[in-house]
């Protein structure tokens, strides 16, 4: 249990402090380069992260998150939220389409 939690937090460490840009890539690349790996491949979160972490990790994909206007999750993403980074190297585009793709995984679509 003890191991998961350290490959947990080194994972996490490590795409926090890489200094990669991700600007070319698209919306869903980069969700699965550094979103996935705390919210998990379908939204609904990591429940081995929100532990390592000690946090409550949002589900993407409930209805509620669907019908949060895209500004409030363009501002949780470009700035930042709790223990979440801020999604860096990203034009105001590509922002855009992270939102719509977060909003993609919701069913209140």
């Amino acid at each position: 249990m003890r191991i998961h939690n350290v490959l947990a937090i080194t994972g996490l460490s490590f795409l926090l402090l890489s200094p990669l840009s991700y600007a070319a890539e698209s919306a869903k690349t980069f969700y699965t380069n550094r979103c996935q790996g705390c919210h998990g491949p379908d939204g609904k979160g990591s429940p081995t992260m929100a532990k390592a972490l000690q946090v409550a990790i949002p589900d993407l994909t409930t209805k509620e998150m669907g019908k949060k206007p895209g500004a409030e999750i363009l501002e949780a993403l470009s700035k930042g939220k709790g223990k979440m980074p801020a999604a860096t190297g990203l034009s105001d585009k590509e922002l855009k389409d992270l939102v719509a793709h977060v909003k993609s995984l919701s069913k209140g679509k």
